[in-house]
């Protein structure tokens, strides 16, 4: 088997592993580079490159070493590449190749210095890898710049996913998951809810959910749905849009939750549900008795989720969330009931300040009797 006998570039690095070492008919491989994703099935006849794809998704010591006789010197570099991966190969081959081939090997060197606790030297391979395989694999120089990504910080980081955008071009699955991981970098930028790196991040998020869907990509599209939400939500209410940005938080929680339950992730679920009843107090609405009493609910559901014994605090923090819905629902004798216990536990787990806070609620609570108890 040598260069001739396949079509160059192939899309090599780009799937995660095995099949990133898989080598694909013409069709295919200019589909997945295209989009990201695996497209059809790979050739596992009995030809050399059918043995080189069984090899990279069966490794074994013998058939290794009878490919090796078989093999170019580029292929044999990409063989022993695929030997290292699966565990049959002690150390990655030395830079091979070129093109999308050297790109994939200094991406699994830089792996492998990172592994050995050398940075240094994992770095240097990542940057040459992005330049072997900028021209030839755009969307593997693009992950090679998403993993040097990973060693940098602060605005080094934003530059490093911004290029790799750039690279990877129009909505397919790579530059989704770097606009996703770019907006998550800026919000790790926001400090005490800083609006421009939140706005930011929203952005992102949002061109990230233009090829993300809650059918073929759950994950993510669950992620950037709550990220985005959480963005919203800590942005200074400044503005008169902000209010609609509250009603736009609230509707992506729920896309959330069509994700994440509490069956298939737990903390996820209680995260997500957490976030959507504290939104649900403040959102502007023509009917917020409607969205107090989902509030309430929501948090009943919870409560159980904060063992109070375990976790005093999360659970007196619940208690007070749900008394001030049900206050504002004018549920009074309710709310006073749960104010109370929600600052016995925050004595419990030694934060009396809280405490206190809880207490001045209390002490502003109308003593009148109880009305609409009933109506919950």
């Amino acid at each position: 088997m040598d260069c001739e006998q396949i079509s160059r570039p192939q899309p090599v690095g780009i799937l995660a592993p095995p099949e990133g070492l898989l080598l694909w008919p013409q069709e295919q491989a200019k589909a997945i580079g295209e989009s990201g994703e695996r497209a059809g099935r790979p050739i596992l006849d009995d030809t050399p490159l059918g043995r080189y794809n069984r090899f990279v998704l069966e490794p074994d010591l013998e058939v290794y070493r009878a490919l090796q006789e078989e093999l170019s010197q580029e292929f044999a570099g990409l063989l022993h590449l695929a030997a290292f991966t699966g565990g049959v190969a002690s150390q990655p081959p030395e830079p091979f190749g070129e093109g999308e081939f050297l790109g994939l090997c200094r991406l699994i060197r830089a792996s492998w210095f990172f592994e050995q606790d050398e940075p240094e030297k994992a770095i240097v391979e990542l940057k040459a890898g992005v330049e072997a395989s900028r021209e030839a694999s755009p969307l593997l120089a693009a992950q090679l710049l998403s993993h040097l990504a990973d060693s940098e910080s602060g605005p080094h980081k934003v530059l490093c996913y911004q290029e790799a955008i750039r690279l990877a071009g129009e909505r397919n699955l790579v530059v989704s998951e770097l606009w996703l991981n770019l907006g998550i970098t800026y919000q790790q930028l926001a400090q005490q809810g800083q609006r421009g790196p939140l706005v930011e991040a929203v952005s992102c998020y949002q061109r990230a959910l233009q090829y993300f869907t809650k059918e073929e990509h759950p994950q993510s599209y669950a992620l950037a749905q709550n990220n985005m939400a959480l963005a919203y939500l800590s942005m200074p209410m400044t503005e008169a849009s902000d209010q609609l940005r509250m009603g736009v938080a609230v509707q992506a929680l729920r896309e959330v939750l069509k994700v994440y339950t509490r069956e298939n992730a737990p903390a996820a679920w209680a995260s997500a549900q957490m976030n959507l009843a504290n939104s649900l107090q403040y959102l502007p609405s023509a009917h917020p008795e409607q969205n107090l009493a989902e509030a309430v609910e929501i948090y009943e559901q919870l409560l159980p989720l904060r063992d109070p014994e375990t976790d005093p605090l999360g659970h007196a923090r619940l208690l007070a969330n749900q008394a001030n819905a049900l206050a504002h629902l004018g549920v009074f004798l309710h709310a006073r009931e749960k104010f109370t216990q929600s600052r016995e536990f925050f004595l419990k787990g030694g934060d009396p300040e809280s405490a206190r806070a809880v207490e001045e609620q209390l002490e502003a609570l109308p003593v009148e009797k109880e009305s609409r108890l009933g109506a919950l």
